[in-house]
């Protein structure tokens, strides 16, 4: 149900892809679900996170979404930022590269080149905006990952379009580079 609700689907996208990225990393379900959940608190309730969307973001990114430029806000917020998991102080080393596409040829080739060392986060225009943290990408198929489930979306020519045929399209992706360090 990520964003099916809400326009916390670039919080959530976020937090999906940090997930993958400590996964890569080797690190266990259970300090993956706990950063996650530490990570989303924080985020909701830091002052640093005010300081940088100012008073009221979250109540506006709930109503009306989250566009490129407060996604990338957020990656400052969330650079530095300490979350305590399992009883430790871990440290988020945040940094992220925003990219914006009118081609997914270009999209492609970014992706290609990033994907074994970068989380990435992808903003998908079409029928409705939405961003997703970016789990596998192939030559005719991408997957997304989101909260609810897996959203596997099929490249037809240079578009995209989803399992109920509605065109989308990549209008930016979010390229994170993410280490913890204990504290």
């Amino acid at each position: 149900m990520q964003g099916d609700f809400d326009g916390l689907c670039g919080l959530y996208a976020l937090v999906n892809m940090l997930e993958m990225q400590l996964k890569k990393q080797g690190r266990d379900d259970d300090f993956c679900f706990d950063a996650k959940q530490a990570l989303m608190k924080e985020l909701v309730h830091e002052q640093a996170t005010r300081r940088f969307m100012g008073r009221g973001w979250f109540s506006n990114a709930f109503t009306d979404g989250l566009d490129i430029d407060s996604m990338r806000k957020i990656s400052l917020c969330v650079d530095q930022m300490v979350i305590k998991v399992q009883g430790r102080h871990y440290k988020i080393h945040c940094s992220a590269v925003a990219k914006e596409y009118d081609d997914i040829r270009n999209f492609k080739n970014d992706v290609e080149m990033a994907k074994d060392n970068y989380g990435i986060i992808i903003g998908l225009g079409g029928i409705m905006d939405h961003w997703a943290a970016l789990q596998s990408f192939g030559p005719r198929r991408l997957t997304c990952y989101d909260s609810s489930r897996n959203k596997k979306l099929e490249i037809e020519r240079d578009d995209l379009t989803c399992a109920r045929s509605k065109p989308l399209h990549i209008d930016e992706a979010l390229f994170y580079e993410i280490r913890f360090e204990r504290c």
